[in-house]
């Protein structure tokens, strides 16, 4: 019984999450222009997710590849038609693509995310373009803000996460950083609260559990994201790209 109400409880965060932020609107957006830019028929989106981004992407190409490790998630893509790799990348792909999408789903360690960048990097076609997309960690971000604000527990890495993942694509070829701005916009001091609750879990039922009870946390938002009666927080997201030209011209 307490694991299933601790599964509710971290479900509901993340449903809290879902509703209340307009990041895949901004997101699509970005990424619908870039597509139409660069003339892009074919892209292959590692960590689809549920559907949320994936399925509009998919209509705008003509040919869309999607990886996916959870099972629900890649029933939702099958559902919809799209072709899906069930698997953690990386995995066999056949093909290249005019795009490789990662969006959110790099890993910390070095170990980890250098070889799936490379593997990535592999499967982009000549004068296409890998795309990574993470999450502001800097020191100054709105996050750490939050955290170091109210003394919140964490593991601080050396070197933010756009540092490390740019040293590595820079090895590749050019890299262009792109900045996008996304919120959780809430009615409610709970709502808000809840949503921010499954960015700090990682995954981990008790750093939800912490977070939610946390009176730090609730006078902090309070006096620092309450704006006219209603809740915001924002969150600036780092679009990572690097187009595979002959290397001959990269040179």
């Amino acid at each position: 019984m307490a694991n299933h109400q601790l599964n509710q409880a971290y479900t509901k965060a993340f449903e809290t999450f879902l509703s209340h932020t307009n990041e895949k609107l901004i997101l699509l957006e970005y990424l619908g222009k870039l597509i139409q830019s660069r003339e892009v028929s074919s892209v292959l989106d590692i960590g689809a997710g549920n559907g949320d981004l994936a399925i509009p992407l998919a209509r705008e190409v003509g040919r869309y590849v999607a990886v996916e490790q959870k099972p629900n998630y890649a029933n939702t893509l099958r559902n919809s038609n799209l072709f899906v790799y069930q698997a953690v990348f990386p995995c066999l792909i056949d093909g290249k693509f005019d795009l490789v999408l990662g969006s959110h789903i790099i890993p910390w360690r070095k170990e980890e995310y250098t070889p799936l960048i490379f593997a990535a990097w592999d499967l982009v076609a000549t004068y296409g373009q890998l795309v990574l997309i993470t999450y502001d960690d800097t020191e100054h971000s709105a996050w750490n803000e939050l955290r170091d604000g109210c003394n919140l527990p964490t593991s601080r890495r050396s070197g933010s996460r756009i540092d490390l993942f740019r040293e590595v694509l820079e090895t590749l070829g050019e890299v262009e950083v792109i900045e996008l701005v996304t919120a959780v916009e809430t009615n409610t001091l709970d709502e808000l609260c809840q949503a921010l609750a499954f960015v700090y879990s990682d995954g981990e039922i008790e750093k939800l559990t912490f977070f939610l009870k946390n009176e730090a946390v609730r006078t902090y938002l309070e006096t620092n994201h309450k704006t006219e009666g209603r809740y915001s927080f924002p969150f600036t997201h780092y679009v990572l790209q690097v187009s595979k030209l002959p290397q001959a011209e990269f040179i």
